[in-house]
């Protein structure tokens, strides 16, 4: 028989491993996908319209802009500051759901994600550019590193 303690002890450890989807659950602004190991978290900025869940194969039109954690900017199709207040433009990224067109953890999180939502998007190595890092572009990204990206989703079609 075992010991009623360590049943309570493994059952505290058990949930503590999932704190952040409780959070989320409870009305938090943050949430945590976890396959062993946290791999990326998801803090809300803006809400969406709430009912336009992106799915697998649906074609998505977003703004983003990827971060390492010291805040050095290595991509984005923002628009420039004297663009007025227009939210489409020129360079809006078109991509496929679910279809690895961006790394596993954007493509993971624009499911939770609803039509109108920012959200700030921690992802670990794993889920971003892994042991080869990112070299095109004018700032590369180190292997092995988490990164940030903030992503608008304008639009689910």
């Amino acid at each position: 028989f075992r010991d009623e303690a360590v049943e309570a002890e493994e059952a505290a450890a058990a949930a503590a491993a999932a704190p952040a989807e409780t959070k989320a659950a409870a009305g938090g602004k943050s949430e945590e996908k976890a396959s062993g190991e946290v791999l990326y978290a998801k803090t809300l900025l803006k809400k969406g319209d709430g009912m336009n869940f992106p799915k697998a194969g649906d074609t998505v039109l977003l703004r983003f802009k990827g971060c390492l954690e010291d805040g050095t900017v290595f991509d984005h199709n923002e628009m420039p500051a004297d663009a007025g207040p227009k939210t489409k433009g020129p360079n809006m990224l078109r991509i496929k759901v679910g279809k690895g067109a961006v790394i596993k953890g954007i493509d993971e999180a624009l499911t939770t994600m609803t039509v109108g939502e920012s959200a700030r998007l921690t992802i670990q190595s794993e889920w971003a550019f892994g042991r080869k890092g990112k070299t095109d572009g004018k700032v590369p990204v180190p292997p092995n590193t988490t990164v940030v990206f903030d992503i608008h989703l304008i639009e689910r079609r």
